[in-house]
């Protein structure tokens, strides 16, 4: 049992490392997608939507479900809002996870 708990935090921290790694590249997927690309806004949004839900960034998950849901009329329209609310909620998110991160290479038994 607590080589599972061990092990699931290694796969978190794992996780957490990764997104703050890519979270730059996230930012450029959406700026390039937000101009004449909605599939591909689409897919980046229900990527972000899946990773943050699976990571407890609950803000930033909400904020990818929203843009994740629009129409293509929407996404015509109105795409700088919901760009601007993820591009808001996505440093933040990496911000946490990169506080986590360090928190947790502290109560390491190997640190």
């Amino acid at each position: 049992s607590l080589r599972l708990v061990g092990s699931e935090m290694c796969i978190r921290d794992s996780l957490c490392n990764r997104f703050i790694s890519q979270s730059e590249k996230f930012i450029t997927q959406i700026e390039q997608c937000k101009v004449g690309d909605y599939k591909g806004f689409l897919d980046i949004t229900h990527m972000l939507k899946g990773l943050s839900g699976n990571l407890g960034a609950s803000q930033l998950y909400r904020a990818a479900c929203n843009a994740n849901q629009i129409t293509k009329s929407e996404y015509e329209n109105n795409i700088q809002q919901y760009v601007d609310d993820i591009m808001k909620q996505l440093p933040r998110a990496a911000f946490a996870f990169w506080m986590f991160s360090q928190e947790s290479q502290e109560l390491s038994p190997s640190s």
